[in-house]
């Protein structure tokens, strides 16, 4: 008996881009701009106007509702920082 073929996924031909913040900002400054202005952007999204503006505006954070709105989510991970040997150098 034969296995069958494995799943092959968008993931496996596609895999994911990380963003860092300037692109998510840069992103959603683009969409905003072809969605004719914050107050058409907000509105298509079900979105505060007062919080998309102030995300724009860097006094708040980016949050989920925005990040759906440009087909987003947020992952947060951590790296091993490089092992020192006792006594060594930094």
């Amino acid at each position: 008996m034969t296995e069958p073929a494995p799943q092959i996924t968008s993931r496996d031909v596609f895999p994911p881009v990380r963003l860092d913040n300037i692109d998510v900002f840069a992103r959603l400054k683009r969409a905003v701009a072809e969605a004719g202005g914050q107050k058409a952007f907000a509105a298509r999204h079900d979105i505060s106007p007062q919080y998309l503006c102030d995300v724009l505006n860097s006094r708040r954070d980016v949050g989920p509702s925005v990040l759906r709105a440009l087909g987003l989510r947020r992952i947060v991970y951590f790296e091993e920082l490089p092992r020192v040997a006792p006594g060594g150098d930094a």
